[in-house]
């Protein structure tokens, strides 16, 4: 893996749901003060809003745009595809027209509400008017009468539309209609009549939109009639010059002359060809001379040949009855025989006549054919001419009868318009009319305190995370471990807190050294960890000694030992009091020195208990000799503290007695087993710094929940981070510090967990 890519974890960190929601319940139990503070100044403002708004009346009426109603008397009820597809735009359209100027203004005038429309401020704008923070309209110059007169309508209008509401229900086609007004009675006449007079708009619209259609629908009528008229004279013009007199479906003069030519140049052809035909068989017959072979058509045989024909019949009957009585060589048989040769002569010269008649005949048609051939001929010229002026003649009759169409449709619009003036053509309809309202809309008071309520938690979660992210103060262990990189040497509760826990496990307070009324409220407080030894701060001061001995261990003299903090007014000096009598206590021979130069808090505490010899300057100037004089205080446990005695002058100290600081603390260091110097703070005091250095180590002190962490770290920016043993959090209310470090200390021991 490459070594350059970022760490991941590092960028985007793990979140554990449990820990989150741990936290923030935690949260909410330090805090739960905000939200109820919110709840309750919310519910008290409900209260007055509720007490002091003015009630108010809603009534309601429904409309229904069907687009089934109105529609044409012959649409037979169906709804056109148009408004299938586009009903939300049909009923969003009918919304506006309901709204519309034209509509509540007449509503308006109907119901006299011009002159003093009713208009119930709520607080807020109440409010506002009392402190003149409505804009007031100025009068715009130059209007006449008329124009100021509409304008100030106008605004009437407008203060009438504060209470009303239009609305589409749901995905429907109904439309709801109500308003709220503090008058009771009227509320459901202002929605009434508004029904009223948008059902009234929409009907004179369809009217007047009837009637701007028969008005168009005549003069086209009109237009179109004439052009009828000009058509179907052309039409007759055409027929007449170019003699197409056929009705409409019927062939033409010429195609039907012409089918006749062709069907009777058929039969021609068909009649000479069996002519031919015939003519061909009976001359072959003839030619062979077998004159029973020969048949005639009935229609060609004459009178002659039937008697010729029967007067052979019977002279062959004669010869076949003579051969069978006289044989063939009977002499009785020759004249019937010669008989019968002229007889056939006779018929064959017959035949021959019916053949040239035949042949006549044959030609005659050939004659006819030719000529009908020839008139077919002109006869498909005339046709093919004809139907050139056909194709003109039906562009001419296809533009009248298209005219004509058009004019029979605008015919039956107009009667469809002419009945439509008298019917109802509007598709809305009213299906609930308003009432009188029996309750008040508004103020609802439960609804009024339910929201207040939840809009206040809602408001409190807000601030309690906006205040918890803004939140820059010291509160959690891991903001000094982990945040400042120094170790957390112990918590020193507030003394209220720590002493009804030590209480409440059964501990009592151990008795003064001294009367209590030498000692004042501060300086009893010095002695808070010797006087409760089952406190939480007697146990932060034992651990602080077991580190402090483990330092000293490894040195041959005492350990000199500061306590500061980062600003004042953190406990700095009431934590060194409380370690230097823990220490004294605990067998330890201890001088707690003041070196806070600018405040000198210690010495002018305990200023009444301070011994003369104990001054400060006489450990400076005689650093050899004056700690053999200083006497151990027995109010706070045996132990010596060194300052500036009442009565004497106070000294500041400069950087050219820092090395004369530095001799009497060593002699000091020689002369005690601990001594803890209480030290200015480090920000804003000069000598902080330097005087830090004159001690073996240095211990950091910051009020919990109080400071900051960023002056903390600029206090640390300028401290040796090598002597400083770690930070101490002072004046923490246990409750509040267990809220934030809930696994830090234990809910009913005084053990501190580091």
């Amino acid at each position: 893996m490459d070594s350059t890519q970022p760490n991941r974890d590092a960028l985007f960190p793990s979140i554990e749901g449990g820990d989150l929601i741990r936290n923030a319940l935690a949260t909410l139990r330090r805090r739960w003060l905000t939200p109820v503070a919110f709840t309750l100044l919310a519910v008290a403002l409900s209260f007055v809003y509720v007490g002091n708004a003015t009630p108010m009346y809603t009534a309601n009426g429904s409309l229904l745009i069907d687009p089934r109603f109105g529609q044409m008397p012959d649409a037979g009820g169906a709804m056109t595809p148009a408004l299938l597809s586009s009903d939300a735009l049909t009923v969003d359209s009918e919304i506006r027209v309901l709204t519309s100027r034209d509509v509540t203004t007449r509503t308006m005038k109907r119901l006299k509400l011009t002159a003093d429309v009713p208009d119930s401020p709520s607080v807020p704008r109440r409010i506002a008017e009392q402190l003149r923070l409505r804009p007031v309209t100025p009068e715009a110059p130059g209007l006449s009468p008329d124009m100021r007169r509409d304008r100030r309508v106008e605004a009437q209008r407008r203060a009438f539309m504060r209470g009303l509401d239009v609305e589409r229900s749901g995905d429907s086609f109904v439309i709801d209609v109500s308003y709220t007004t503090p008058r009771a009675d009227l509320a459901p006449v202002v929605v009434n009549t508004l029904m009223e007079e948008y059902l009234a708009a929409s009907g004179s619209k369809q009217t007047r939109m009837m009637e701007r259609r028969r008005a168009w629908l005549s003069d086209r009528i009109d237009e179109v009639g004439q052009a009828l008229t000009r058509a179907e004279t052309a039409v007759a013009t055409y027929r007449q010059t170019h003699r197409l007199l056929a009705p409409e479906g019927q062939l033409l003069p010429s195609e039907m002359a012409l089918n006749a030519a062709n069907g009777q140049l058929v039969r021609l052809r068909s009649a000479a060809l069996a002519k031919q035909v015939q003519l061909a068989q009976l001359s072959e017959r003839i030619a062979a001379g077998d004159i029973d072979a020969v048949r005639i058509p009935p229609e060609e045989r004459t009178q002659t040949l039937d008697q010729f024909e029967a007067t052979y019949a019977v002279v062959l009957r004669e010869e076949k009855e003579l051969r069978m009585i006289r044989g063939d060589s009977a002499p009785m048989i020759t004249p019937v025989r010669q008989r019968k040769v002229m007889m056939e002569d006779l018929i064959i010269g017959e035949y021959h006549q019916i053949l040239d008649n035949l042949t006549a005949q044959a030609e005659a048609l050939e004659r006819e054919t030719d000529a009908t051939e020839r008139m077919i001929t002109g006869l498909t010229q005339a046709y093919a001419r004809d139907i050139a002026k056909s194709v003109d003649l039906r562009g001419l009759e296809r533009e009248a009868t298209v005219k004509r169409e058009l004019y029979e449709r605008l015919l039956e619009e107009y009667d469809s318009a002419a009945q439509l003036v008298s019917f109802d053509s509007s598709s809305a309809r009213v299906i609930a009319q308003a009432v009188t309202p029996d309750t008040t809309s508004s103020p609802r008071a439960r609804r009024v305190v339910l929201l207040a309520v939840i809009g206040a938690l809602i408001l409190s979660l807000g601030w309690i995370a906006l205040m918890e992210v803004l939140d820059n103060r010291l509160r959690r262990d891991a903001d000094v471990t982990d945040g400042l990189g120094l170790p957390l040497l112990g918590v020193i509760p507030t003394f209220r807190s720590d002493r009804r826990a030590a209480r409440a496990r059964g501990s009592r307070p151990m008795p003064l050294p001294a009367a209590p009324a030498k000692l004042s409220r501060a300086t009893r407080r010095y002695q808070f960890a010797t006087r409760w030894p089952t406190s939480l701060t007697s146990e932060t001061m034992r651990r602080l000694h077991s580190q402090l001995a483990a330092d000293r261990g490894a040195r041959d003299q005492g350990l000199i030992f500061g306590v500061t903090s980062a600003v004042r007014d953190e406990g700095k000096t009431t934590t060194a009091m409380n370690l230097g009598c823990a220490l004294s206590a605990a067998g330890e021979e201890v001088a707690v020195v003041d070196l806070d130069l600018v405040a000198r808090t210690l010495s002018t505490q305990i200023r009444s208990l301070l011994r003369q010899t104990n001054h400060l300057d006489d450990v400076i100037r005689s650093p050899e000799t004056a700690p053999e004089g200083l006497v151990p205080s027995p109010e706070f446990s045996g132990t010596t503290i060194i300052g500036t005695p009442r009565g004497t002058t106070v000294r500041r100290y400069t950087p050219r007695d820092f090395d004369d600081l530095e001799a009497g603390l060593t002699a000091l260091r020689r002369r005690y087993s601990y001594v803890i110097v209480d030290l200015p703070p480090v920000l804003g005091v000069a000598d902080t710094i330097a005087l830090s250095r004159l001690c073996d180590g240095t211990c950091l002190v910051a009020a919990w929940g109080k400071t900051p962490r960023e002056q903390v770290a600029a206090a640390l920016a300028q401290l040796d981070r090598d002597r400083c043993l770690g930070l101490l959090f002072t004046r923490a209310k246990l409750s509040a510090y267990r809220s934030y470090n809930a696994y830090t200390l234990p809910r009913d021991g005084y053990a501190y967990a580091c």
